[in-house]
């Protein structure tokens, strides 16, 4: 739509579909793909925001778990991620819920696993680590988090630059690496006090060997 403001753009993994998320009204459309000519062709639009917003929208990324049954986006103003659960037949959305997350959610990563979504806050400087529920699609919550459950949430704060460190959680992404391993790329470039994250959960360690 004009004045939507056009930001991301995501492919489902069956190659016939992608989705649009507009900045400016925090939109997403849903698009079936012909690779033959390139050409979109519009199938749905549906809202990202939470009931209860109110404000400017801000929508910022948008990423599709690895199996495609779920799609996540974020939006700024609210700091939240809305889920959708993906039709099997048409790719079309249909809304499972909304997650407060880390301020201003400007990036986040799903690991290839599909288990958890990264979320990076641009005014928080903190990384949240969000379990997604297989069966659902739902999100652990914030108020879920508890010492028995660190495995499944955590909140990572620190001070670090925040395209860097949207650059690592990509990079991971991108190369199959699991989450552990972005977690440790952290600990040695100048954050050595991090937690380390293994498939028993998080612990505190001692500080990570320098580089």
């Amino acid at each position: 739509a004009s004045g939507a403001g056009p930001r991301h753009l995501v492919f489902h993994p069956d190659g016939e579909h992608a989705y649009l998320i507009d900045e400016l009204d925090a939109t997403i459309v849903v698009f079936a793909f012909n690779d033959e000519t390139g050409a979109l062709a519009p199938l749905q639009t549906i809202g990202i925001l939470p009931k209860d917003f109110s404000g400017k929208p801000w929508a910022a990324d948008i990423h599709l778990t690895p199996d495609g049954r779920y799609l996540y986006a974020s939006e700024r103003t609210s700091s939240t991620l809305a889920g959708f659960a993906v039709d099997a037949s048409d790719a079309r959305l249909a809304p499972i819920g909304h997650w407060p997350t880390e301020t201003q959610p400007r990036g986040f990563a799903i690991d290839p696993a599909g288990r958890h979504l990264l979320s990076v806050g641009q005014v928080s400087n903190s990384l949240t680590v969000h379990a997604i529920d297989a069966a659902s699609g739902a999100l652990t919550p914030p108020d879920a988090a508890s010492a028995e459950s660190d495995a499944e949430f955590a909140t990572i704060p620190f001070e670090y630059p925040f395209a860097k460190l949207v650059q690592v959680i990509e990079e991971a992404v991108r190369d199959n690496l699991p989450l552990a391993v972005a977690i440790e790329e952290l600990r040695r470039h100048g954050h050595p006090d991090l937690p380390r994250f293994s498939s028993s959960g998080w612990s505190s360690v001692a500080p990570a060997p320098s580089s």
